[in-house]
């Protein structure tokens, strides 16, 4: 197996890509994942045209390519993909200088779309515990009202530890009852 082959089923793997540009963001090289690229007729594309997310962030690019900053990290940007879903990608810039002369930039693009969704689904089902959590706080609360209001303050605590289980019944009786007007 090649190094070439290689490297292109790692990208395909880890759905990664990435460029190599200079200073005036002319694009050298880039590879891996095309679907990472923003799609671009333009045949010699610049970087700001194949990531238009670091337009505006021309100073801090510089301040990499002058070794001022490390590196300069952007996560979970949201980007429309190919087949109209929205994807989300890092994208990390770092400082590359092969042979000490001249320096480049390097931008390494991780789809991370899988892994954000399952953190948006682990956030929504947190949140709907929690929204379960206060609803039934308010339902024992008013049960609780209610059992005291209604019923002798022993029956309803034994109801609400569950050392009685209520049923519906009760005893035939005969009785007599008196109505009185009394003036």
């Amino acid at each position: 197996m090649s190094k070439s082959s290689l490297l292109q089923l790692l990208f395909q793997e880890q759905k990664t890509a990435y460029i190599v540009a200079d200073s005036f963001y002319a694009v050298l090289d880039y590879d891996g994942e095309r679907s990472l690229f923003n799609q671009t007729d333009d045949t010699s594309p610049t970087l700001l045209d194949l990531v238009p997310e670091l337009m505006g962030c021309e100073d801090i690019l510089q301040d990499i390519l002058d070794g001022v900053l490390p590196r300069f990290q952007l996560e979970n940007l949201n980007r429309g993909l190919p087949d109209e879903e929205i994807g989300y990608i890092n994208l990390t810039v770092l400082r590359y200088s092969p042979e000490d002369i001249r320096a480049f930039l390097l931008v390494i693009l991780s789809d991370m779309s899988e892994w954000t969704r399952i953190q948006q689904t682990l956030t929504q089902q947190h949140n709907d515990l929690r929204l379960l959590q206060q609803k039934l706080d308010e339902t024992n609360q008013r049960l609780e009202f209610i059992l005291q209001r209604y019923v002798p303050r022993e029956v309803g605590n034994a109801l609400l530890e569950n050392r009685i289980v209520a049923e519906l019944g009760g005893e035939v009786r005969e009785i007599t009852v008196l109505f009185a007007d009394l003036r």
